[in-house]
């Protein structure tokens, strides 16, 4: 999994890590380790949550620009 481009995609739909954190029960600067590649591979719940998180604010803008074309 590519952990820093699932947070910057994350980030492009409007949330700061700030929030990515809150929402996954997480420090900022874990968000940021991972952002930056200086963390690797997240634990277990942390991974769950950003993949939930971008399987809902991600996946269906992307499926609403590919049904508009």
């Amino acid at each position: 999994m590519d952990w820093k481009a699932l947070i910057a995609d994350l980030v492009a739909t409007g949330l700061t890590q700030i929030e990515l954190a809150a929402q996954c029960g997480v420090a900022q600067s874990t968000i940021s380790d991972l952002h930056r590649g200086a963390s690797k591979q997240p634990n277990y719940e942390l991974g769950s949550a950003l993949v939930r998180l971008h399987k809902e604010r991600v996946t269906p803008a992307t499926q609403e620009a590919s049904d508009a074309a």
